[in-house]
């Protein structure tokens, strides 16, 4: 069996259960969710349920086959491992970028990180595309606004603020873009595309109100709280076009959309430190502002 430990938002908990997946269909084997990470942070519940995702719970039982640490860095995930290993393997996430060798694991293994890259799940997209649909539609409120997103030239510009600009750990490691970025990448897309309309996601509404002034139709999406955030996700990815934030939330909203003549914006810079290597983080043809 492959375990993966899901933890932190719901854009993390995406990212767990698409790499955990892969593997497990590598293997024919089963993907179950270590979800014992949840109630440390009442902020970050888990989500995962309210997709149509194949949900199996990890046991403690489960859990207990594993060890506790991790083999080496030089000894992970190689083809010599795979081979000597005779019972349970524990993988943590090496760094940032790509790491192509957790592909490499065996049928019996626990993954603990982030990875933050399509690569990790490519090859099955067309799977994780269906399991990452809501279990229920949009409704009321939702529903009006994603029709008036199908009805326009529609842009999704996601604003990240709150424990990047309240949490001093991540304000020094990820930060918040600026009102700078989103005023250049607006200019850039409305460059691009023909009579835009920008549908305002975020979760610091005054900030957004007071700093995203925009000289075409904009649409303040306010009608959401914390708890709702999958459904909001879902919604923010009916849009046509997309300038995200360094999220992993508006990330999956742009991922999710199938447009395929979808224009996707990033910020330049991802990470405040630069010991991070986002080279493989955005997909072939998002563009960095």
């Amino acid at each position: 069996m492959i375990i993966s430990r899901i933890a932190g938002g719901l854009g993390n908990q995406m990212f767990q259960y698409a790499v955990g997946r892969h593997l497990a269909q590598l293997h024919q084997t089963e993907l179950k969710l270590d979800i014992n990470w949840f109630g440390s942070d009442p902020t970050r519940p888990y989500r995962l349920n309210l997709m149509n995702i194949q949900e199996c719970i990890a046991s403690e039982a489960d859990l207990r086959q594993f060890p506790s640490t991790a083999p080496t860095l030089l000894e992970k995930c190689t083809y010599e491992l795979k081979k000597r290993w005779s019972g349970y393997l524990r993988i943590e996430e090496p760094h940032f970028h790509y790491s192509p060798e957790i592909l490499k694991a065996g049928p019996n293994t626990l993954l603990r990180g982030f990875w933050q890259t399509e690569k990790y799940f490519k090859p099955v997209e067309a799977g994780i595309r269906r399991e990452f649909t809501m279990k229920t539609p949009l409704a009321g409120r939702d529903r009006e606004v994603a029709q008036a997103m199908a009805g326009s030239c529609s842009v999704a510009l996601h604003v990240r603020r709150g424990d990047t600009v309240q949490d001093p750990a991540l304000v020094k490691k990820i930060g918040s873009p600026a009102a700078a970025y989103f005023r250049r990448a607006v200019e850039a897309m409305a460059a691009r595309i023909s009579h835009p309309h920008f549908f305002v996601f975020t979760d610091d509404h005054p900030w957004a109100r007071e700093n995203i002034l925009l000289d075409f139709p904009t649409t303040f999406v306010d009608h959401n709280d914390e708890l709702r955030n999958c459904e909001e996700l879902h919604l923010m990815s009916q849009a046509k076009h997309f300038i995200i934030s360094n999220s992993t939330f508006s990330w999956w909203a742009a991922w999710l959309n199938r447009n395929p003549a979808k224009i996707v914006m990033a910020p330049e810079r991802w990470f405040n430190e630069a010991k991070f290597d986002t080279k493989d983080l955005l997909p072939e043809g998002w563009l960095r502002v």
